[in-house]
């Protein structure tokens, strides 16, 4: 069975760039990750910072509506902590699959390029048949014109 060159190049070709588009969304998902988890720190930054003005607005607070006040400012940054970490969560999962796809697109890619070498080794064993035969029927040729 032969292989048509040009498909053999374009197979070799196309697996060679979806790699790089995989390689391209898992350093993008990367750097989301990144993103997140500096907007966690961020956010787990501002609740310690809250907490403690929390601390010292509790001493000098006088009525239940300052104590309200107090519990919704840190529970306004409890909700940015959960929505960070969310965010964060699903970064994760997005970055993993994107993991995943980078190894399977390199896994073809690399298969792609073994399939191309043995097509160019096959290509190389056929011309060299073919000028050994060449060879073979000038030899004959000869051997048969000195026989006359």
């Amino acid at each position: 069975m032969t292989i048509d060159r040009r498909t053999v190049r374009t197979l070799r070709e196309v697996r060679g760039k979806l790699r790089d588009l995989a390689l391209a969304e898992h350093t993008a998902t990367s750097a989301s990750q990144q993103r997140c988890q500096e907007v966690m720190s961020a956010a787990l930054a501002e609740l310690e910072g809250s907490m403690c003005a929390a601390t010292t607005a509790l001493g000098t607070a006088s009525t239940v509506a300052e104590l309200d006040r107090i519990s919704q400012t840190v529970a306004a940054h409890h909700v940015c902590l959960d929505e960070a970490s969310a965010e964060l969560s699903a970064a994760v999962v997005r970055t993993e699959e994107a993991s995943r796809q980078l190894r399977r697109s390199a896994q073809q890619a690399e298969t792609a390029e073994r399939i191309f070498d043995r097509y160019k080794q096959e290509c190389t064993r056929r011309l060299n048949r073919q000028e050994q035969r060449s060879h073979d029927d000038l030899r004959r040729r000869g051997v048969r014109d000195t026989k006359r």
